[in-house]
């Protein structure tokens, strides 16, 4: 049922074009859950004024659905690195091997591309691997062919596909954050991470604790 709708025909999120429309023609406020859930849309790129989806199963259903084929918008994704860079600097240990640097290299590769810095890495770990290899009087040449690698990787400088390290973001360089948008808005770990840790525990309403009792309980004392 849910995957037979069209997105931004019968269901779809409300990008900042949107919500000042339907801001300026309602003059209120457009609420929380309808700014970050997907809402129903009267026509093609019509969302409904003030409707939202009733049933939990379609709100999430839609909601994964709308994300994963229109992206992250703009605000998404700095929300989305503001949380990566607040977890990265709250854990201990070398940058490279923190749990929200592990995760960001892996959103990376998953779009074809590498951090920068793993490159060099590699090669020194294969250098210091072809030390071990060598025996007696080869020690010394495996030892210059991997000081020939690696002063090989580091004149060459940056690749076209490598990308910044999670501590080198800077939040407030638009173009650097733009990048990283245009690469990252539609990969499906970062989407994934935006609903998970954003946009379900904002919008999910839920309780604890539930309270519940047989009839005998209450009519025992009656």
């Amino acid at each position: 049922h849910l995957l037979a709708k069209v997105d931004r025909v019968t269901y779809g999120l409300l990008q900042p074009a949107d919500v000042e429309l339907l801001e300026a023609a309602s003059g209120a406020r457009i609420p929380r859950t309808r700014r970050l859930l997907a809402v129903p849309f009267v026509g093609k790129d019509i969302p409904s004024r003030t409707n939202e989806f009733s049933h939990p199963d379609v709100v999430l259903g839609l909601t994964i659905c709308a994300y994963r084929l229109e992206g992250l918008r703009r605000a998404d994704f700095k929300q989305v690195l503001r949380s990566m860079i607040e977890n990265f600097e709250n854990e201990a240990g070398p940058p490279p091997k923190r749990a929200s640097a592990r995760l960001w290299a892996d959103w990376v590769r998953t779009t074809g591309k590498r951090v920068r810095g793993e490159r060099r890495a590699e090669a020194a770990l294969n250098a210091r691997r072809r030390g071990v290899q060598q025996q007696a009087g080869l020690t010394s040449i495996g030892d210059s062919r991997g000081l020939a690698f690696l002063e090989d990787e580091n004149v060459s400088g940056l690749d076209d596909d490598e990308i910044w390290p999670l501590q080198l973001i800077d939040l407030r360089d638009h173009d650097q954050v733009e990048e990283l948008y245009q690469l990252l808005r539609k990969t499906p770990p970062v989407v994934e991470f935006y609903l998970n840790d954003y946009v379900f525990p904002e919008t999910a309403q839920h309780q604890n604790l539930k309270l519940s009792a047989t009839g005998q309980e209450l009519g025992g004392n009656v």
